[in-house]
């Protein structure tokens, strides 16, 4: 019986000493910590049987952007959007800040790309996080 991805995967990371813990068939979740943002955690999930596309997703920037400060934290997530080019930022429909990395994977790929979308999603996260609190609190 052939690996899936998300075994591969699991394989891989396991191999480099990143911890991380099943969420369902379909998702692991991994967490860290950066210089700036405290708990990064990432949610990595796999494609369906067929599929080789994987996605990453955060919430932990941990803002929202309400009212007044829609317009301003749209157009942040548009300007980091331009600097790091693989990982998405945007403001879901509560407004809460989220940043998104999704890529191609296959079997012979699959754990060096997902292990280097986790490592470019938690240094951009970290990176831009003191950018977010200071355009929400001033």
């Amino acid at each position: 019986m052939e690996q899936t991805l998300k075994e591969l995967a699991k394989s891989y990371l396991l191999d480099k000493g990143v911890n991380f813990r099943d969420v369902d068939e379909r998702r692991l979740r991994v967490g860290f910590r950066g210089e700036n943002l405290k708990l990064i955690e990432i949610f990595i999930r796999f494609p369906e049987e067929e599929g080789h596309d994987f996605i990453i997703t955060s919430f932990s920037i941990g803002c929202s952007f309400t009212g007044e400060l829609y317009n301003d934290g749209l157009e942040l997530c548009n300007e980091l959007n331009n600097e790091y080019r693989w990982v998405k930022f945007y403001l879901n429909d509560e407004h809460d800040v989220v940043a998104e990395f999704d890529a191609y994977i296959d079997e012979n790929s699959c754990g060096p790309v997902v292990a280097n979308a986790i490592r470019r999603m938690v240094s951009a996260m970290d990176k831009v996080y003191p950018r977010f609190m200071a355009l929400r609190w001033g």
